[in-house]
Parts: structure tokens; sequence; C-alpha cells
């Protein structure tokens, strides 16, 4: 059998980190190469557009664990006033307080 990666004669062929390796590709590690332009969890725009969309993912409702039971969360109805009646009867908006 040969290995994909340095095509050597080898008995065993293991799935490394990089894909299928013989076993003098698993102990010679390569370490990864960084490459300019690829987006992380952690650059700067990443950062930036998670804070600047962060209230598209605001919940219409929350549990409220006192009352075991769901709730207009207040913060939908602060970003989405024009939503809230989508979501939610008039009564269910007026028995928790939010105005129309």
């Amino acid at each position: 059998m040969k290995c994909p990666n340095c095509h050597k004669d080898t008995s065993r062929v293991w799935g490394g980190m990089v894909g299928w390796e013989c076993d003098q590709c698993c102990t010679i590690y390569k370490k990864r190469v960084k490459i300019d332009g690829i987006l992380t969890r952690n650059s700067p725009r990443i950062k930036q557009e998670r804070e600047k969309y962060a209230k598209d993912l605001i919940q219409p409702e929350v549990y409220d664990k006192s009352s075991k039971k769901l709730k207009i969360n207040p913060d939908f109805a602060k970003y989405y006033p024009d939503k809230v009646k989508n979501f939610f009867t008039p009564e269910q908006i007026r028995k928790q307080g939010f105005s129309k």
C-alpha cells in the first residue's frame, strides 16, 4: 500500500489531522500554515458583524422559570415592535403588558 502524502510503500495508513498518512508522515507533523484572507471567529470583522447583527438572533419568546411558561421577550418587543403582532395574539400582548 502507498501513502497518499509521501507515496512511499507502507504497511499501515492512518486517518490523520490532514488526511490519510503513513507512520512516517504521522511522526513528522507539519505545522499548518496560516493563510491570509481566512476569516476566523476572532477576526475584527467577524466580531463587528456579530455585534452589528446580534439582534437578528433574538427569539420572540423566552421561558419564565417561575411561571414555567413562555412569555414575550422584552428585547424582541423593543427591537421589532411591528413583528410582535405576527407572533402573538392581541390578548397575549395585552395580558403581558406590551402596547400594540
